[in-house]
């Protein structure tokens, strides 16, 4: 019956340690910025919910239920207590632990609140759960927790950002002289009641003086109690003044991070925009320089270079011509380099593709079309110098043979085409990709070269397996679609 009992007296502290550990919970969220359950318990309990109070309260409840609880060992019980006490009694002004923490206060590792509190309870928490397991010798147990707690503290501390740089603190004190204004009666420190006792025990003073005393006593204890609700109120005010400085202080980390990126796209962009106006100058310069030396040859090719009749564009092809290769080399010079890899392959590198897009573009910008007196290219063709002197002006078939003769004088390949539909007949010019590998490579660093606009590129493959580009009045588009072609001319 006696055993019966005394299970369930131990059970019912069992019970209490528990709740003492869901009383610390709110406390804990506190000390990390959560302070919706402790605002929720002061509001619902008062005084009694202050974060002091309820850690006095856990404390007090730890320690009844290692006193009288089921625990089988009771050294790693009393480890626990003393680890935790060591770390709370750091954390929070709790009486009776001032010696404990003036000496700790003395180690770096000590002096942040967060770490002290969380570690402090863990101890507890370690030396309950230690004290019910049967492994293992206490000894071992206790030394182990309390070199653990040390540790995990020392560790902790060891990253103070970890924190926010928060200086968490409680007064269970302060608490206390709450509870006790809020039950009517008035909280009596232990010093207080002991400076009273000497001074009521002292032989050689008269009644008088010891009431003089105790007066004296009295006023300055009430002096030192005003002082210390008004400090206490200073600590919360600091506290909250605190919190707000922190997060203002993430906000204009945050908003210091966007400024930076901001500078740097905006940097960025500058540099951007300074390329495509050189680029654009560059291009502009060309172009005046070509205009120049077109207007410069002008007036003496339609004076010396007679027109050639139709088909005949071995005469009208003429990339040997000192102004057509000049007009050629002016506008390829902005992409310099060979134009075919070994030279005289005609087969074109990167650089050269670059420098057909680059003449094809300005030339297609450039044309006016002028028909002849019939489509039937027995008529005659512009030979490319007279082209240039009339100032980019013909028909499809001027057309195509300026753009070979320009393609030629570079080093390319070219060959003119004729397409013919029920009502209508077509020139253009095609220019050699290569063979096999080398012409499907080419082929794809056009793609590549051109963008979106490349996915849509024409070409024509021979039975040798070469591959032909599209040259018309688009760059690698077929303005019709014929019903029959031939070739009506081929370069070397």
């Amino acid at each position: 019956m006696i055993d019966s009992t005394s299970t369930r007296l131990s059970r019912i502290f069992d019970r209490l340690g528990w709740v003492g550990f869901l009383l610390i919970v709110p406390v804990i969220l506190d000390a990390f910025g959560v302070g919706g359950p402790l605002a929720a318990l002061k509001n619902s309990l008062g005084d009694f919910g202050e974060g002091g109070f309820l850690l006095l309260l856990f404390l007090v409840l730890q320690l009844l239920a290692a006193l009288f609880g089921s625990s089988e060992q009771a050294l790693p019980v009393l480890a626990g207590l003393l680890a935790g006490a060591l770390c709370l009694g750091t954390a929070f002004d709790i009486p009776y632990l001032t010696l404990v923490r003036k000496w700790t206060f003395r180690f770096p590792f000590f002096q942040n609140q967060t770490p002290s509190l969380l570690v402090g309870v863990a101890s507890i928490v370690g030396g309950t759960v230690l004290g019910r397991l049967r492994w293992g010798t206490p000894l071992k147990k206790a030394v182990g927790l309390l070199a653990s707690s040390l540790l995990l503290l020392a560790l902790l501390s060891a990253f103070p950002h970890m924190w926010g740089g928060r200086n968490y603190r409680l007064s269970v004190e302060t608490a206390l002289n709450r509870v006790y204004q809020a039950l009517g009666k008035e909280y009596r420190d232990p010093r207080v009641e002991e400076a009273v006792r000497k001074i009521v025990e002292e032989k050689n003073r008269t009644v008088e003086e010891k009431d003089r005393a105790l007066q004296e006593l009295q006023t300055r204890l009430r002096k030192a109690m005003e002082d210390r609700t008004i400090l206490s109120r200073q600590s919360e005010e600091a506290l909250f003044a605190q919190k707000q400085l922190e997060s203002r202080l993430k906000e204009l980390e945050e908003q210091l991070k966007q400024t930076s990126a901001d500078r740097k796209d905006t940097e960025r962009a500058i540099q951007e925009a300074e390329s495509l106006r050189k680029e654009l100058e560059a291009t502009r310069k060309a172009l005046s320089e070509a205009k120049s030396a077109l207007e410069e040859a002008r007036k003496k090719i339609l004076r010396e270079e007679p027109l050639v009749p139709g088909r005949d564009y071995a005469k009208a092809v003429q990339p040997r011509d000192p102004v057509v290769r000049d007009f050629a080399v002016q506008l390829a010079k902005e992409n310099p380099g060979a134009y075919d890899d070994p030279q005289g392959s005609r087969i074109p590198t990167e650089a050269g593709l670059k420098q057909i897009y680059r003449i094809h573009q300005f030339v297609s910008s450039q044309w006016k079309y002028v028909s002849d007196p019939n489509v039937n290219w027995f008529d005659y063709a512009s030979p490319a110098r007279r082209t240039l002197a009339v100032g980019l002006a013909g028909d499809c078939d001027d057309f195509a043979v300026l753009l070979a003769s320009l393609f030629a004088a570079i080093g390319a390949r070219v060959r003119i085409l004729h397409g013919y539909t029920v009502t209508l007949g077509h020139a253009w010019t095609e220019v050699f990709l290569g063979r096999g590998f080398q012409g499907e490579r080419n082929l794809n660093r056009l793609k590549t070269l051109l963008g979106p606009s490349g996915k849509t590129i024409e070409y024509h493959s021979g039975t040798d397996g070469s591959f032909w580009l599209i040259a018309d009045w688009s760059f690698g588009r077929l303005s019709i679609q014929p019903q029959r072609m031939e070739v009506a001319w081929q370069s070397d």
